[in-house]
């Protein structure tokens, strides 16, 4: 689907405006989410030989590969949600308030870029990205539970998606 919505965004030129340049945003993201999990998934059906003997998952945690692809999916993941609220909160400008409209584009992007950045960066930086069997985006994403100190880490858990998930329940 994604593809098909950037194909037909280059495509046809008479088609564009505003609100399906926001909608190619949302698909640039949702095509990262998916290409992501592919990699995610398909790394972790790579860790399995053919005469069907696994490597220790969980030693996976510490991989390059496995905090790149958790940073993508992550990054990816919030700004998609974030694109989708843009939708929403441009939908009501130009309904409601047109005259504002020219002016929450910039901010929009703004938000729907730097936010997951800084938000990715921070998991990042604070080492929260690892393996963990709960995560549906491949095997590897935000670690929320720390078997170690035995603790669930629910700032990062809900900085990483949940607030972000919440808050466009709310809005739509």
């Amino acid at each position: 689907g994604a593809l098909a919505v950037i194909f037909v965004y280059i495509c046809f030129k008479s088609l564009r405006n505003k609100l399906r340049e926001i909608i190619l945003h949302l698909s640039l993201m949702d095509l990262g989410v998916g290409c992501s999990n592919l990699i995610g998934n398909a790394v972790y059906l790579g860790t399995c030989n053919s005469n069907e003997t696994c490597t220790d998952r969980s030693e996976l945690s510490s991989a390059k590969w496995c905090v790149a692809q958790a940073f993508f999916s992550s990054y990816f993941t919030t700004s998609s949600v974030l694109w989708i609220i843009s939708v929403v909160i441009y939908i009501y400008v130009t309904l409601v308030a047109a005259r504002y409209a020219k002016y929450v584009s910039y901010p929009i992007y703004v938000v729907c870029y730097g936010v997951p950045l800084l938000v990715s960066l921070w998991l990042l930086s604070t080492q929260k990205f690892g393996y963990t069997p709960q995560n549906p985006s491949g095997i590897c994403g935000v670690v929320s539970y720390d078997p170690k100190t035995r603790r669930h880490n629910i700032i990062a858990t809900v900085m990483s998606i949940n607030l972000w998930l919440y808050l466009t329940f709310i809005l739509v």
